[in-house]
């Protein structure tokens, strides 16, 4: 792995900046060179599924990533059998956002396969059926179908897209690619400039009201989505600092981390209510598929210690965590580097320590009982 992790954390020091790469470069030289003594590694016997705490992965983080490419290789084997793919369902009338694009595996036109549960039915279009994923494991019970994984539309389909917003109550949304990339185009404009507005129908209009920079790589756009003469407000946090089929790296990590956390704080704050993130990429799997494994993770952490667990003796599986979501949008999490990426962002996290003061300021709004965690 590259060095991945330059300048993580928001308005992090030179000295913490200085350690974390420290950190990066002893995780790179040990790839090669570090053996794991045998205490530390988990038994395949036991199985990956097994929570660990955060003690344990902290002090094994080196180990852990060694080991992650083995645990992407199982994973791929759990979700990507006869079986399971029984259950993914590619109906005939579904609309792929991305019309004009199709992903190439294994040698054939492959279109993205989903949970027929959890797709999606348009009621404005004719019962049109387009290709999404409502993820219906969440890190809380109340998560459940809040977080929606999708394709990035195209030209044509620009439409269903905001019916999809309009119709799951949609309020933040995560874009996490550039509409350009490779000198493909990966996904359409679908939004206005600043103070300009676009009737899709005469009583169905998105305006765009407010433009912010919140970085080099970062763009926080407000929409005001009028339907039927009522209005609501949609935030859209545009993350362009991701190549495609890679993780984010270099000074766009400051911005990574920014996303994230706004979508986490989001997420917690927004439990008792009917409305969604929606995250997208160009096709939905791979950055889409880590920012939610990851916003998950961040939150079941989160949670532990709100309701009085010591940050130590907290736990998770990000092996589960990822299983869960993949069993429902085929190769969520798509490359070997970002199931990797996940150990180095996350550890990286933890040791930050930012999410400690979030907690204190908000923790009698965000603590839930003990009955609301999903099972693994």
């Amino acid at each position: 792995m590259e060095n991945r992790g330059e300048n993580m954390g928001v308005g992090c020091s030179k000295k913490e900046e200085k350690k974390y790469k420290n950190h990066q470069q002893q995780i790179i030289e040990a790839k090669t060179e570090y053996q794991e003594p045998q205490h530390a590694k988990r038994e395949k016997a036991e199985g990956y599924e097994q929570e660990i705490t955060k003690q344990y992965f902290t002090e094994n983080i080196i180990s852990l990533i060694n080991e992650s490419d083995q645990e992407f290789e199982e994973l791929d084997k759990i979700t990507d059998t006869k079986d399971h793919k029984v259950k993914l369902h590619q109906p005939k009338e579904t609309i792929p956002l991305l019309t004009n694009q199709k992903t190439m595996i294994q040698g054939s036109f492959y279109k993205m396969m989903v949970v027929e549960t959890t797709t999606l039915t348009l009621t404005m279009s004719m019962q049109t059926t387009i290709n999404l994923t409502k993820v219906q494991q969440g890190p809380l019970k109340k998560h459940k179908n809040k977080l929606i994984a999708a394709q990035g539309p195209m030209n044509n389909t620009v439409f269903h897209f905001w019916q999809m917003i309009n119709q799951e109550k949609v309020s933040l949304i995560l874009a996490l690619c550039n509409l350009i990339e490779g000198g493909r185009q990966k996904c359409d404009k679908y939004w206005v400039e600043e103070n300009k507005s676009h009737s899709f129908l005469e009583n169905f209009k998105i305006s765009t009201i407010k433009v912010e920079s919140l970085g080099k790589f970062l763009i926080k756009r407000t929409f005001k989505l009028t339907f039927d003469g009522q209005s609501r407000e949609v935030i859209q946090l545009h993350y362009m600092g991701w190549p495609d089929h890679d993780v984010p790296s270099g000074e766009s990590m400051k911005e990574f981390q920014q996303v994230i956390n706004m979508c986490t704080e989001w997420l917690l704050l927004n439990t008792d209510n009917n409305f969604k993130c929606m995250f997208h990429c160009s096709a939905g799997i791979g950055r889409t598929g880590t920012t939610i494994g990851l916003a998950h993770l961040q939150i079941k952490i989160m949670q532990q210690m709100v309701n009085g667990i010591q940050l130590d003796n907290v736990k998770f599986s990000v092996f589960s965590t990822i299983r869960q979501i993949r069993e429902q949008r085929a190769h969520l999490v798509q490359m070997r580097d970002q199931y990797s990426f996940i150990y180095h962002y996350l550890n990286v996290w933890l040791e930050n320590k930012e999410y400690k003061q979030y907690i204190e300021v908000n923790r009698k709004k965000i603590k839930v009982d003990h009955s609301e965690y999903q099972e693994q």
